[in-house]
C-alpha cells in the first residue's frame, strides 16, 4: 500500500508524466494482489466485489503498459532495422488513468484495504503455522511452474503466459519471505527468477504485440514488415527462454 496509494494519487491529482507513476502503481497491485494469497492462507479476504474491482483496474491500466510498449520499444526497434513508415498505435480512446482511479468503486477498495491494514496484524495467528503454509505455498508455486517450464517449447502462448504469472507470484511470495530463506542462497535465487521473468516479460510483450500488428496488415501494407521482425522475435525469445527456465529449475529451492 506504501507502494500503490502514493503513485495512484499522484496520478488522480493530474500529474502530466505519469508514466513511472503508473509503472510503480501496476508492480504494487502485482505485490498485492501475491500479499493477499498470503494472507489468505490465514483465512484473512477481500470480499468478491473488491477482488473484481481490483482485477479489473489492473486490466484496464495494463492497456497502457501495451501502448507503451508499441511506442516506446518496437517504434524505435523498426526504425534501427530500417522498417518503412507505418503507424502501430491504432486511436483507441482509453480511459485517463487518473478518471480509472478516481473511479467510485476504485476509492472504495483503496479504503478497504486500508481499513485491512489496520485489522489484520490481529488475525496473523501463530507464525510457526503461518510458516508451514508459507512454505506449502512456495512448493505448490514452484511444482506448478516446473511441470510447465518443462513442456515449455510444446505448449500454447496461453499457457506460457500462464506460466509467467505464477513465477511472478512465486518471485513476489519469496521477497515477503526473506526471513524464512536461506540467507546465503537467497540473493542469487531471487536474481536468476527475476531474470527469467524479465525474459518471459519480452515474450509476452511480443506476443501481444504481434496480435496487435495482425490486426492492421488489411489497413496499412508497411505493416507486413513488423509482422516478419515480431515473428522472428518471438521464436528467438522462445529459445532463450526456455534456456533460462532450464537453469533456473536446475538451482536449489531456499527455503
Amino acid at each position: 500500500m506504501m507502494q500503490i496509494l502514493p503513485n495512484a494519487a499522484e496520478i488522480a491529482a493530474g500529474v502530466s508524466d505519469y508514466d513511472d507513476h503508473l509503472h510503480q502503481l501496476r508492480v504494487g497491485l502485482r505485490r498485492l494482489r501475491t500479499g493477499l494469497k498470503i494472507l489468505g492462507l490465514q483465512h484473512i479476504y477481500l470480499s468478491e466485489s473488491n477482488i473484481a474491482v481490483l482485477a479489473n483496474l489492473f486490466s484496464k491500466l495494463g492497456l497502457y503498459r501495451d501502448a507503451n510498449f508499441l511506442s516506446e520499444k518496437l517504434s524505435p526497434a523498426l526504425q534501427r532495422v530500417k522498417a518503412p513508415p507505418m503507424e502501430l498505435i491504432q486511436h483507441v480512446d482509453f480511459s485517463h488513468p487518473a478518471d480509472i482511479i478516481k473511479n467510485t468503486s476504485v476509492q472504495l477498495l483503496l479504503a478497504d484495504l486500508m481499513l485491512m491494514l489496520t485489522q489484520f496484524k490481529t488475525h496473523l495467528g501463530d507464525e510457526k503455522t503461518l510458516k508451514v503454509k508459507i512454505i506449502g505455498l512456495l512448493d505448490h508455486l514452484l511444482g506448478v511452474t516446473k511441470k510447465i517450464a518443462n513442456r515449455y517449447l510444446e505448449v500454447g502462448d496461453e499457457s506460457r503466459h500462464d506460466l509467467r504469472k505464477k513465477l511472478k507470484r512465486l518471485r513476489y511470495t519469496l521477497k515477503f519471505s526473506k526471513d524464512i530463506c536461506k540467507v546465503s542462497d537467497y540473493k542469487k535465487y531471487l536474481r536468476e527468477l527475476g531474470r527469467v521473468a524479465e525474459i518471459l516479460g519480452d515474450y509476452n510483450d511480443v506476443c501481444v504485440a504481434l496480435e496487435k500488428v495482425n490486426d492492421l496488415v488489411d489497413v496499412d501494407k508497411n505493416t507486413l514488415f513488423a509482422q516478419g521482425w515480431l515473428a522472428a522475435e518471438k521464436d528467438r525469445l522462445l529459445v532463450a527462454s526456455y534456456k533460462a527456465l532450464e537453469k533456473f529449475y536446475r538451482l536449489k529451492k531456499v527455503w
